[in-house]
């Protein structure tokens, strides 16, 4: 057994995930999840419950945005130290404003954004010494956003990425990787539309991006236990396991 990891350490507040068997420093691979807008790491983790046993040996972690909810501008990453507002277990935090901008927000935000998963990612597989290779992401809304900007223009080649009930805001940019995609929506979803998840997939199309994709009858944003369903064994094919 590997010495014990501070988690502590790492760039991005960050939730894990105890399983009952195994332990986090022996981990051989690695699932992170990425919340929402206006959420936090803690509100997704426990979807790692429905895959451990499919999953063996994987350390499941869920960072918190480095914005704080509310931030028109991202201009200071969450501190503990500097932030007004009291600590609280449920605090709510966003990769980048919300916007209808998408062209302003590909030249900003979300290059702010991803350059701090860049950062985080890194520092992760430092710390655990699990390679970026047998890592994936999965992102909710706004972290399906940014997990699908990360599979194609982050800093490595992971696994596999999940995107529920997300988008690819960046249509005219052309990838620089072909990381796996697996795009899972609700076809009722009214804040995210699945005229957005046509779009991803039309883009993946285009660039021969590899990628599966599953739209649910009557879902709304949110995940369900097929997407969970879907989601796990999109992840065993990319971990082949």
């Amino acid at each position: 057994m590997q010495p014990s990891i501070n988690f502590q350490k790492l760039p991005l507040k960050s939730s894990i995930y105890h399983p009952q068997t195994g332990a986090s420093q022996d981990a051989q691979r690695c699932v992170i999840f990425l919340h929402g807008l206006g959420s936090c790491g803690e509100n997704l983790i426990d979807l790692s419950a429905h895959w451990d046993k499919g999953l063996p040996n994987t350390l499941f972690i869920a960072p918190n945005a480095p914005f704080e909810y509310g931030d028109p501008h991202c201009e200071a990453p969450w501190s503990l130290h500097t932030s007004p507002h009291p600590v609280q277990a449920h605090h709510a935090f966003q990769w980048f404003p919300h916007t209808q901008d998408y062209e302003n927000l590909l030249q900003t935000y979300a290059k702010k954004a991803l350059g701090h998963l860049s950062t985080y990612i890194d520092a992760l597989s430092d710390l655990t010494q699990i390679d970026p290779s047998h890592m994936a992401l999965v992102g909710f809304s706004q972290g399906g956003m940014m997990a699908i900007q990360y599979a194609l223009y982050g800093n490595h080649s992971l696994a596999g990425v999940i995107s529920y009930s997300g988008a690819q805001i960046s249509p005219q940019r052309a990838p620089l990787r072909a990381t796996p995609i697996c795009l899972i929506h609700g076809d009722a979803d009214e804040v995210l539309p699945s005229s957005y998840f046509h779009h991803a997939e039309a883009y993946m199309n285009i660039h021969k991006v590899p990628y599966e994709s599953l739209l649910i009858p009557k879902l709304d944003h949110s995940i369900d236990l097929q997407g969970l369903d879907k989601g796990l064994g999109f992840l065993k094919t990319v971990f082949s396991l």
